[in-house]
């Protein structure tokens, strides 16, 4: 108990009073220095008060400290890619698999189209291969894996992977089966309408859905964009078949 538990209401407090003062007496008093100083003093608990609240609250702090989408592949590069076996039941896993189409369609949607089927190629089939080893059994228990000599896209997908494996949550811990899942829907949705070119809530709360009339996509670029797609689901699943598994 104490003092740190009331220190978040003081310093409203302080705020409201100093902030309030301050205004009245520079409405009254033009150019009054005692109430510019207030207002400034307000300011400076205010800023205070934020620290605190980031600080004492991590989906706060997580939230205010998000990067700016697109998420910038060559900063979260990495050969390496985490298992986090099992998935969220529940209201849990509802939460968590929304959370996670947020992230994957927003940061698509700040992607141009190329790139977008790239990822979605390049990740769905390193996830696939990476599915299929775990479900065949022949291998140590293992919770990673590490690619070899990857070369610097490879490192990208990877590390977009599991970022967005670990940014995609919201009740419950990161799941790769959860990640698996938003990515394999995403690329088939890609696949049939289109690039993205919404966001995810400004889809669900107008009632809108992705199409190439939207999207300005012809028939002929899209068969490159999903043929792009297909070349690199091959070439994913062909990382993950010859990365390296490791117990962490």
């Amino acid at each position: 108990m104490g003092i740190r538990p009331i220190l978040p209401t003081l310093l409203i407090f302080a705020i409201i009073v100093l902030g309030g003062f301050g205004i009245l007496r520079m409405a009254l008093i033009r150019h009054d220095l005692v109430g510019l100083l207030s207002i400034l003093a307000s300011l400076i608990l205010f800023e205070v008060f934020r620290r605190l609240l980031l600080a004492k609250n991590p989906k706060i702090r997580k939230f205010a400290q998000a990067p700016k989408r697109p998420i910038q592949l060559s900063t979260h590069a990495s050969d390496a890619f985490q298992i986090y076996p099992g998935k969220p039941e529940g209201y849990a896993g509802y939460t968590d698999y929304t959370a996670m189409s947020v992230d994957v369609n927003d940061d698509l949607m700040a992607r141009p189209p190329l790139e977008q089927y790239a990822l979605l190629g390049s990740g769905n089939g390193f996830l696939h291969g990476i599915e299929s080893r775990l479900a065949e059994g022949t291998q140590t228990p293992c919770n990673a894996f590490r690619l070899p000599n990857a070369s610097a896209w490879e490192r990208q997908f990877i590390g977009w992977l599991s970022y967005l494996q670990k940014s995609g949550t919201d009740n419950a811990g990161p799941s790769t089966e959860n990640l698996r899942s938003v990515i394999r829907s995403t690329a088939a949705t890609v696949c049939e309408n289109g690039p993205v070119t919404m966001g995810f809530w400004d889809k669900v709360h107008n009632k809108k859905t992705e199409n190439v009339d939207a999207s300005c996509t012809s028939p002929q670029f899209l068969n490159e964009l999903i043929d792009e797609y297909r070349k690199r689901f091959t070439e994913g699943e062909h990382a993950a078949r010859t990365a390296i598994s490791l117990s962490l």
